[in-house]
């Protein structure tokens, strides 16, 4: 699976995600979060490094304040 179809695949869950969320608060951060990966997934040419991190699962350029 190539990084555009992995941040499609992850964005499609998070949006899931957010749709069964109680805390309105929470389900509207994943949805930013989905909007942004479906933004990568969707711009031309290689996504930078340090964006994705398959091996110990963290997204780089993710606003955890």
């Amino acid at each position: 699976m190539n990084n555009q179809a992995y941040l499609r695949t992850q964005a499609t869950e998070l949006l899931r995600l957010a749709r069964t969320c109680f805390d309105l608060e929470v389900a509207y951060k994943l949805r930013h979060i989905a909007q942004d990966m479906q933004r990568r997934a969707s711009d031309e040419g290689d996504i930078p490094p340090g964006y994705m991190h398959h091996e110990n699962g963290h997204s780089g350029d993710m606003d955890r304040g």
